[in-house]
């Protein structure tokens, strides 16, 4: 089978062949949140809001502002759920407070001013009440906190709990205690951790000395490995049980699934989007999809578990369709994937246009 030449934005490599990426009319995309001239850093889909139906997109600004998006009488509205002093630079959604009703939102970045300030870290929770929204402060750290992870991280814990991690490398779990709230460290990583999920059986963070670092609990405690070492700083990771799929500054978006890791799509600039999701129902399996500095969202398709295997000179080789879905006018800096009213399972990315877009399938 010949290779198909790809655009120069995105090549196939490692000996995998792919079709020439394309715009399908099949996938709408659409701007749900405009902000000019702030840069918007970190997404995330959930039912934050127990007082509207469905799921509602977070958003952490550059410039501290903590937006919710949602959709409602077939258009989209936000509002401001918190001003932080200091620069979010990720969120996640779950249900993280048992004692309050539905998900919660929570940021992580810096405690006062921007990355460049150096004054810590901070974890804060944000919660919709009758009377609005309330932030609470989970966890202090000496360094900016980067990455975050919400789920069932413990399992001999009631409950889910929330991981953060960050510039100093240790990874800190935090739970909630009675009316207030604990943490604890469970271990340190090489580098900076920069993204955090659940996946191939334990915690996955994303180290920018180019290591991907599982933790995993043992009858003797937390338990570290190495599942993959590069010479690029990773930046993103998405994961299910059985796979991974993570992004880096070379470019390169990779996947690990039985034990074989291979590269599935390179850009000429950084990555920052690593998702697994089944975003296209009309096949089998879940989709692999990616944004970056070069304002693109791509999506690749067959589905990680219905990826083509073929022989390719002695070895085995896989096919990857990518798909380009949307695009931006400047560099993306990160991806999200969840179910979202109207619009199924989709995509949503943010950057440093300061827009939101929605991509999701629409069909034949």
């Amino acid at each position: 089978m010949r290779c198909a030449l790809l655009l120069p934005i995105l090549l196939a490599v490692l000996g995998s062949c792919a079709t020439v990426p394309n715009r399908s009319p099949q996938w709408r995309s659409q701007v749900v949140l405009e902000v000019p001239g702030t840069k918007l850093l970190g997404c995330a889909i959930g039912d934050a809001d127990p007082q509207h139906f469905g799921n509602e997109i977070a958003v952490a600004a550059g410039n501290g502002l903590v937006y919710v998006v949602r959709h409602q009488d077939d258009t989209w509205h936000h509002e401001v759920a918190a001003a932080l002093r200091g620069e979010p630079i990720q969120c996640a959604i779950g249900d993280v407070d048992r004692l309050h009703e539905g998900a919660e939102i929570v940021t992580v970045g810096m405690l006062r001013g921007d990355e460049d300030t150096g004054s810590g870290g901070a974890a804060m929770l944000l919660r919709r009440t009758d009377s609005g929204w309330e932030k609470v402060e989970l966890l202090r750290t000496n360094a900016l906190l980067h990455g975050v992870c919400i789920g069932d991280v413990d399992p001999t814990r009631v409950g889910i709990e929330l991981a953060v991690a960050g510039a100093d490398g240790e990874v800190h779990l935090v739970w909630q205690s009675g009316v207030g709230w604990a943490s604890k460290i469970i271990g340190e990583v090489p580098g900076t951790a920069k993204s955090m999920t659940l996946g191939l059986g334990g915690l996955l963070v994303a180290c920018d000395d180019g290591s991907l670092v599982r933790f995993r609990l043992r009858p003797r405690g937390w338990v570290r490995d190495v599942v993959s070492t590069g010479s690029s700083a990773l930046a993103r990771v998405g994961a299910t049980f059985g796979m991974a799929i993570w992004c880096a500054n070379d470019g390169a978006l990779r996947l690990l699934r039985e034990g074989y890791e291979e590269v599935v799509l390179r850009s000429t600039d950084r990555l920052r989007g690593a998702v697994l999701a089944d975003l296209d129902p009309s096949r089998t399996g879940l989709e692999g999809a990616t944004a970056g500095y070069d304002g693109l969202i791509s999506v690749i398709h067959g589905g990680p578990i219905a990826w083509e295997r073929l022989s390719h000179h002695g070895g085995v080789a896989h096919v990857f369709e990518i798909t380009v879905v949307a695009a931006d006018s400047d560099r993306l800096h990160h991806l999200a994937a969840g179910p979202l009213p109207q619009r199924g399972t989709a995509l949503v990315a943010c950057g440093y246009s300061g827009r939101v877009t929605c991509v999701w399938w629409a069909g034949e």
